[in-house]
């Protein structure tokens, strides 16, 4: 999980949205750089921890088929957002790039 004191994903975020020029028109990929970035490190992070949690219950061999089968259903969906989706194509990209590195 995320060490404590860990800048890392504050410090992306504010890599992503800091850009010079027409401020209004980057407010739209700024907002996707974000929820992508936020969503893919929280989803990320809940996985892990869930997965983590139901190995007491249910047996570390099932609880690594659940983390298994969940990231790549939701690698698939990002990577299909980031193909297919015409609006959320950079925030399909961001959660699976945020995603896979928690």
């Amino acid at each position: 999980l995320i060490p404590n004191w860990n800048a890392t994903p504050a410090g992306t975020v504010a890599y992503l949205i800091f850009q010079g020029g027409n401020k209004a028109a980057a407010l739209k990929k700024n907002l996707d750089r974000f929820i992508g970035v936020g969503l893919g490190t929280m989803l990320g992070q809940l996985t892990m921890g869930i997965s983590c949690d139901i190995s007491i219950d249910v047996g570390a061999e099932l609880a690594c088929g659940f983390f298994l089968l969940a990231y790549f259903c939701l690698e698939f969906l990002s990577f299909f957002v980031y193909f297919a989706s015409p609006n959320f194509f950079y925030a399909g990209l961001m959660f699976c790039c945020f995603f896979a590195e928690h």
